[in-house]
């Protein structure tokens, strides 16, 4: 029976494919960073035709389209069908809402004669997993990190609605080794899982100087200073630096930490540096913007990375692309990235001791520390391009496809 899916579209290597991202934000994210997925979209858009689908948070029960960065941008409302705090009127609600959001995706999808769906892990992506018994595209689903690494601290219902989203994807990629054997674990019926490590784009990289970075900032750089960049929460491992500061100046007295970023553990982080008597140099940027932070990346004598969890470390490879030299946990995917002694050194999560005493050999070091970051940089150009990243992804798409024919 024709579905009336089927694109008609070849799938020649070199023929343009019709691709459909599914993301939670774009361009940016909610706190105003472009993601890698801003960036993949990017570099697909070029020879591609790309086009992006952003769940609408209120009910949009029709497609509302818009257009940014030169790629046609989607909403529609995916209802859910429960939640915590009503769930008859929810599960009524999804009743009323679930065929005509059904309806419109698949014409969408008809109409756009889309061949593949990218996603990330959100249980509303559950739609696509209905399209695709329906006979519609083959979907890939991306794992980035915390919503796998802590996978059991989801909410049950989501839980279980996000494993049967991901246990009918055609193809799940995780962003690093060390996060497909957390996928295994949690998704034990996942198929063809594959690692794809996300990509940097190194376009319009700011070229700021010190006084150029000082007239783009409202306070002035602490130096010579330390940088840490990330959400201010428990599995950035902020605090653990923190904590670690005072053994850092008996050796290093002139040198200040900087810290960018925003969150729930402001206060916390506040209280702390009082405590600990490090006001006048532990200091709390606030959010600033991604050109600004890749500036204080290149002026910074180290950037540290003490997460408690990291599916890759996007900040990590922002570093090395600025030729930083990086300090790292040594958790998740940062071993992929950091060479331990070679591109950067790496230390045992939750050991300040250890943590304080590798900061402070690099800190005395300043060769040391210029061979390592001019090594992390080139591996990052080598390694973790947004180009490689979106030559791996068109691998697959190419290869569902073929499959999706042929079926």
């Amino acid at each position: 029976m024709d579905s009336g899916f089927r694109p008609d579209v070849s799938n020649r290597k070199d023929s343009p494919l019709n691709v459909l991202i599914v993301a939670p934000f774009y361009p940016t994210l909610n706190n105003g960073r472009p993601s890698y997925v801003t960036w993949l979209v990017d570099e697909l858009k070029n020879t591609h035709n790309v086009c992006v689908l952003i769940p609408a948070d209120s009910r949009q029960k029709t497609l509302a389209r818009d257009r940014k960065r030169g790629v046609d941008i989607y909403r529609i409302w995916i209802p859910i069908p429960f939640t915590k705090n009503n769930p008859v009127k929810a599960a009524l609600g999804w009743v009323w809402d679930f065929p005509s959001t059904m309806n419109h995706l698949r014409h969408f999808l008809r109409n756009k004669n889309i061949q593949i769906v990218h996603t990330t892990f959100h249980s509303y992506n559950y739609v696509f997993r209905f399209l695709r018994a329906l006979g519609g595209p083959p979907y890939l689903v991306t794992l980035r990190g915390s919503e796998t690494v802590f996978f059991e601290q989801i909410p049950g219902n989501h839980r279980t609605l996000a494993k049967w989203v991901v246990h009918g994807a055609d193809q799940v990629a995780t962003v690093s080794n060390a996060l497909q054997q957390h996928a295994k674990q949690h998704f034990p019926k996942a198929r063809n899982l594959i690692t794809v490590y996300n990509g940097l784009s190194t376009e319009n990289y700011p070229q700021m100087d010190k006084e150029d970075l000082q007239s783009n900032l409202p306070f002035t750089v602490p130096e010579p200073f330390c940088l840490l960049v990330g959400r201010l929460h428990p599995v950035k491992g902020f605090d653990l630096l923190i904590e670690a500061w005072p053994a850092i100046l008996r050796d290093a007295p002139e040198m200040n930490l900087l810290i960018v970023g925003d969150g729930d553990c402001l206060a916390e982080y506040e209280s702390r540096i009082k405590r600990l008597g490090l006001a006048n140099r532990v200091f709390l940027a606030g959010a600033l913007e991604n050109t600004v932070v890749r500036a204080l990346m290149k002026q910074a004598v180290l950037v540290v990375l003490p997460s408690r969890s990291e599916g890759l470390g996007m900040v990590c490879l922002e570093a090395g692309f600025a030729a930083s030299t990086v300090v790292a946990s040594r958790v998740g995917g940062l071993p992929e990235i950091v060479d331990d002694e070679e591109t950067g050194l790496l230390f045992e999560s939750e050991n300040t001791e250890e943590l304080a005493r590798k900061c402070v050999l690099l800190i005395l070091d300043e060769k040391r520390r210029r061979s390592m970051g001019m090594s992390l940089k080139q591996k990052i150009q080598e390694r973790f391009s947004i180009a490689t990243c979106a030559s791996n992804y068109l691998e697959i798409y190419r290869s569902l496809i073929e499959h999706t024919e042929q079926v």
